[in-house]
């Protein structure tokens, strides 16, 4: 009887956890989406465009990474967040919109804000919530399938 007590503790604290990471995680996301970004908005030249191909570990397609260096200011830049979406507006040549924030060159405003330590430990919670809630419903099944089991032996005992 005590190790189905100490197997509901384990399962509580796990939830309790598992609670705290959610709302950690949720209001991480706010603070992304409510704080304001520091950037400038630029236009730059394409100096570059190479796509590399990435061979995956399974046979369900390649993966492209796209390295596109532009020039400002007389100084090249690697320009971050480029995807598959947009590849086709960067030509060699063509003058680009980009956005400028801490030295760093990036495509949209989405890659200024997921570049930030903050947006970095939100993807951690809501990496470890995923984790957590996995972990809860493993821990509550096996609890729920002893417990069963405890009540079936006592039946049986007392018949």
């Amino acid at each position: 009887m005590k190790k189905l007590n100490h197997r509901k503790r384990i399962f509580i604290i796990t939830l309790i956890l598992c609670v705290f990471s959610l709302l950690s995680t949720i209001v991480l996301y706010m603070i992304i989406n409510n704080t304001k970004v520091n950037y400038k908005k630029i236009e730059c030249i394409v100096s570059n465009v190479t796509i590399k191909r990435n061979y995956g570990k399974t046979n369900r397609g390649n993966r492209y990474d796209y390295i596109v260096t532009v020039l400002y200011n007389n100084k090249k830049y690697k320009l971050n967040n480029v995807y598959d979406s947009n590849i086709n507006k960067y030509d060699e040549g063509v003058l680009v919109k980009a956005y400028l924030s801490k030295d760093q060159l990036y495509a949209n405003e989405e890659g200024v804000k997921t570049s930030s330590s903050i947006s970095n430990l939100y993807f951690v919670f809501l990496f470890v919530t995923i984790g957590m809630f996995i972990v809860c419903l493993v821990i509550g099944t096996n609890y729920k399938k002893e417990k069963n089991i405890d009540i079936q032996i006592k039946n049986q005992l007392k018949n």
